[in-house]
């Protein structure tokens, strides 16, 4: 993403524009089949100040490093970072580097390609021709990138790749050889999507005008080449960009729309050239320029080439774990000494039991009352849970809506009011939500799923239901309930079960049904994993909530769903 020396590109690209002019009319004229008398074969020499250019490398630290094309004496080189982990089929993004089609490097892109390496993208940055080393203008640049992009499918199989999950990255002139190559490729070479940064788009324009004719503009500037077949884009662009104005990306995307096909762009109000490159925390976003193009860009990648991130379990991944309660395991020995007393954390629930066992990196932010609010927006003086969720987040688990629909609630104050001799017949009757309240709590979790992709978009999700507290039928002395009160519970307890399961299908995300595996382990069984209203000592947790059976129960379940 870093671009040096462009800031002056237009400066310098008067200088480069007479040589423009005459390698793309020349290739003009091959198109048309006729070169015109006065075309010049042999460009002149690049300017002066391309004397102190290094040369491309040919290797970079980490990488796997391969020529993908041979022009003459000079060889193209492809530099790949790939994932640890088992040989599987993972997407890929081809980085192009940005540079006035005279300078620049592959190395430019490291940061960025090692991120989407770490979230389970093979990233392959290719070098391409340029002015300063190889006297030639934006079209070689085009071609090399059409062979980058062939090599790579071609080499999909060594490299681990699905070759139907291939993106294309550039960052200004770099954009303009990414937006090209997948326009003008055949439909079965097409790349699955394209992530462009302050992108070049027309070649009549901006950084490289000149008086090309349309017959050449139509073969390479993204602007005028068809875009029916253009894969889905996504474009972040500075408002105040000097040196490529966004002018362009808003027409190339209006273009775009204008027949149906997704092309997002992303304005940075008053940001020039470049701005994704800076890591600085942004005081407005409160996160920095690369990591918030990052996260969108990979957020918005999440459903077209989502990669391979079920297992989400390698020693040393940060694991998140949310919810109320029934995740914290309240009364369960010995307590998270991190929590405060609000919240009623152990260092015994199933989120430690599992972190423990896969040697994870936990973060558990889990409350006692906690409801889908407490999740996204704090909580008096708790933050909200989802603001633990990072970019480097490789799972999540989430046991949620309890309490938004009063059932453990409803439980422990219907005991309460049968055991107290002057209550009143109205408080025995268990309050029922009603459709307004689950149509919240449905939307509510998908707000969840929502921001934890945005946030960790390689994270593995899974909702985790709520223990079954109450038998098939009826009630019995340990509950301290009525027969009608077991009933309305019940019907709370499966309705809410229905709802996380509805949640975690249309979301494509993974559910743990502890309600259906605990089902013969209710708090009236011989072998219970919840608690009645009476607590067996020998058992820990408190009313109405797992005990030490149904975390270890569950947290062998989750290790068992995150490791087949």
């Amino acid at each position: 993403m870093t671009l040096q020396g462009e800031a002056n590109g237009l400066r310098v690209m008067k200088e480069i524009m007479p040589i423009t002019r005459r390698i793309l009319a020349a290739s003009a004229a091959l198109l048309l089949g006729c070169a015109p008398a006065t075309a010049q074969t042999n460009p002149a020499p690049p300017p002066a100040y391309c004397a102190h250019i290094p040369p491309p490398s040919q290797g970079l630290p980490g990488a796997t490093s391969f020529t993908y094309r041979i022009i003459g004496n000079r060889l193209l080189r492809i530099h790949i970072f790939a994932p640890d982990g088992k040989a599987r089929r993972n997407p890929a993004a081809i980085f192009f580097f940005g540079g006035g089609f005279r300078v620049g490097d592959a190395a430019s892109y490291a940061g960025l390609a090692k991120a989407f390496v770490a979230h389970g993208y093979v990233a392959a940055l290719a070098d391409y021709r340029v002015l300063c080393r190889d006297n030639v203008g934006p079209t070689a640049g085009v071609d090399d990138a059409e062979a980058a992009l062939s090599w790579v499918r071609g080499h999909a199989a060594m490299l681990h790749i699905d070759r139907r999950k291939i993106v294309l990255v550039g960052g200004s002139a770099g954009g303009m050889l990414a937006a090209s190559a997948a326009m003008r490729v055949p439909n079965s070479e097409r790349p699955a999507a394209l992530i462009l940064f302050n992108p070049v788009l027309d070649l009549e324009t901006g950084l490289t005008a000149h008086d090309q004719s349309p017959a050449q503009a139509l073969a390479y500037s993204p602007i005028r080449l068809a875009v029916a077949n253009l894969p889905p884009a996504i474009i972040f662009h500075g408002t105040t960009d000097h040196t490529v104005p966004i002018i362009s990306s808003r027409t190339f995307c209006a273009r775009v729309t204008a027949i149906g096909r997704p092309c997002q762009l992303v304005e940075y109000q008053g940001m020039d050239h470049s701005f994704a490159d800076k890591h600085d925390i942004d005081p407005k976003l409160g996160i920095s320029m690369f990591d918030d193009t990052l996260n969108r860009a990979l957020f918005f990648l999440a459903s077209i080439v989502k990669p391979d991130v079920r297992s989400g379990a390698s020693p040393g991944d940060r694991y998140v774990a949310m919810g109320s309660s029934y995740a914290a395991g309240p009364g369960l020995p010995p307590e998270d000494g991190r929590t405060s007393d609000r919240c009623g954390r152990s260092a015994a629930n199933y989120a430690h039991l599992l972190a423990r066992r896969r040697s994870l990196d936990l973060v558990d932010v889990s409350c006692g009352g906690a409801t889908t609010a407490n999740i996204l927006a704090p909580w008096g003086k708790l933050p909200a849970q989802i603001d633990a969720v990072t970019t480097d987040t490789r799972l999540v688990t989430i046991t949620i809506g309890g309490n938004d629909v009063g059932f453990v609630g409803g439980l422990i104050a219907a005991s309460y009011c049968n055991a107290s001799k002057a209550a009143s017949t109205s408080c025995r009757q268990m309050p029922m939500p009603d459709d307004k309240a689950w149509l919240e709590v449905g939307t509510a979790m998908h707000d969840i799923v929502g921001q934890i992709r945005h946030r960790a978009p390689a994270a593995r999700i899974i909702f985790v239901d709520y223990l079954t507290v109450l038998p098939p039928f009826g009630a019995c002395q340990t509950l301290g309930l009525s027969a009608a009160q077991a009933d309305a519970s019940r019907a709370i307890a499966k309705r809410l079960a229905t709802v996380t399961a509805q949640v975690a299908t249309s979301e494509g995300v993974d559910l743990l049904r502890a309600s259906a595996l605990s089902r013969e382990h209710d708090a009236c069984s011989r072998k219970p994993w919840t608690n009645g209203n009476v607590i067996d000592a020998g058992r820990g947790g408190v009313r109405f909530h797992p005990n030490e059976a149904g975390m270890t129960a569950v947290a062998g379940a989750l290790e068992k769903l995150i490791t087949d």
